[in-house]
């Protein structure tokens, strides 16, 4: 695990030149799968030549609320297709943002049976094509030959779901150690829980003292304008385009350009 504070737990030698110190603390996966919000600290160093360190668990509800995402190894699906042009003709009362969030249920129910899943499904792949490679192919070589392309389909799906989740990067160590690449992705996004923030004014809040409100804040102070704009910056920059041309820049956007664009 990460040690936060002095990176060294136990030191000796220090006088003799012959440093030796210690900064390791581990744990299993297995662990880390049924704890996740955990920190490791190095607590400020006493008369012993060992620091004692802190383990801390941390409830989060926060982080329990679950948001849509779509998954870019759906697209390989013809379902995906299928559901996204029935929700949108069979729902044409809707407006778009509707249209969206209906669609976003169905795709989310239907498409956990294929992302997450893949060791299963490619393991039922191999047991078919055995199966048939012991029946003979005979009688089975035109179900082996889709059985095969199905399973290099599913190879392609969990190597797109895998990518769409990490830095290009580490998709090499997730081909070939898929556990590794677990365990790395895992404790990348332990490392990058927020747990408090620094306030103007010197004060630290956590999510149970305020922190949402310290982020809305600074994200409304950093997109209101402060008036600070001078024009004679502008007057010099050379205006490239027409009057025409700008009355139609002007004009609200309309469904048809939003159509258009999504599809």
């Amino acid at each position: 695990m990460e040690l936060r504070g002095y990176p060294y737990t136990w030191e000796r030698g220090r006088a003799s030149g012959n440093l030796v110190e210690i900064d390791k603390a581990l744990v299993s996966q297995r662990w880390l799968d049924q704890f996740h919000q955990v920190t490791l600290s190095n607590l400020p160093i006493s008369s012993s030549d060992h620091t004692p360190i802190l383990l801390e668990f941390h409830d989060s509800p926060h982080r329990d609320n679950y948001h849509f995402r779509f998954e870019n190894s759906w697209c390989r699906e013809p379902m995906c297709a299928q559901i996204v042009k029935a929700c949108w003709e069979n729902n044409s009362h809707l407006s778009l943002l509707d249209k969206i969030k209906v669609c976003s249920s169905q795709l989310d129910s239907r498409g956990k049976n294929l992302t997450g899943n893949f060791k299963n499904r490619i393991a039922k792949s191999k047991k078919k094509m055995t199966a048939m490679k012991h029946s003979g192919f005979d009688n089975y070589y035109q179900d082996y030959v889709t059985e095969k392309n199905n399973y290099f389909e599913i190879l392609a799906q969990q190597e797109i779901y895998w990518k769409q989740r990490s830095k290009q990067f580490w998709l090499n160590a997730g081909d070939k150690n898929s556990k590794y690449f677990h365990a790395t992705a895992s404790s990348r996004k332990r490392n990058n829980q927020i747990y408090q923030l620094q306030k103007s004014n010197g004060d630290c809040l956590g999510w149970d003292t305020g922190l949402n409100e310290v982020i809305s804040d600074y994200f409304v102070d950093l997109f209101t304008a402060n008036g600070t704009f001078q024009n004679t910056v502008a007057n010099d920059i050379r205006c490239s385009i027409d009057e025409d041309q700008n009355n139609i820049l002007l004009q609200p956007i309309s469904s048809d350009e939003v159509r258009h664009a999504l599809f």
